[in-house]
Parts: C-alpha cells; sequence; structure tokens
C-alpha cells in the first residue's frame, strides 16, 4: 500500500494504492468517482502521472494510467521525469 495525493479540476484528495501493475492501479479512499474522470495521481515528490478512472465500487476506483510503468531490474517500477531529464524509481509491491 502506498499513499498518494490525487488532483482533479484543482481538487486535491488523498488515497492509497492497493494494488498496482504496469497498465493501473486499485486506489482506495475516494468515494464514488464516475468513470472517465481523469486524474493526476503524485506518486512521489518528483513524480506525477495522469490516469482515467475505469471502474469505482464505493471507496475504491480502478485507473488505467495513460502510459504505462517500466520496471526497474530490482523489479520496482521506474517512473520518467516529464518535469525534466533523468529517471527515478518508486518502490511498490512486486506485482505480476
Amino acid at each position: 500500500m502506498r499513499k498518494v495525493a490525487l488532483e482533479h479540476e484543482s481538487q486535491l484528495y488523498n488515497g492509497t494504492i492497493q494494488n498496482i501493475s504496469a497498465q493501473g492501479a486499485m486506489i482506495e479512499g475516494l468515494w464514488n468517482v464516475p468513470e472517465e474522470t481523469v486524474l493526476h495521481i503524485t506518486l512521489s515528490e518528483t513524480h506525477t502521472i495522469t490516469a482515467i478512472t475505469r471502474w469505482s465500487d464505493g471507496e475504491r476506483m480502478g485507473v488505467e494510467f495513460s502510459e504505462p510503468l517500466q520496471r526497474g531490474a530490482d523489479g520496482t517500477f521506474t517512473l520518467i521525469n516529464s518535469a525534466g531529464p533523468g529517471q527515478g524509481s518508486v518502490g511498490f509491491v512486486r506485482n505480476s
């Protein structure tokens, strides 16, 4: 599990990633988010990714990332920092 910040139309929300894959994640903490809602998810101080809500059930939702995450050699997801050159990694639990 990882705490994240989510932004939609300049409103900030807190959520928790319960599971993650290269293509998306299940996030808890926001209630009844409509399908197709575009969110900006802050994974760390330097990494934000855009995602679209694909389903919602109570306080859980599934999102699809705008670009798939890449895995590093150690199995963590490596993100390209769109704010500038270079890469960083975010240590999520390894899911297949």
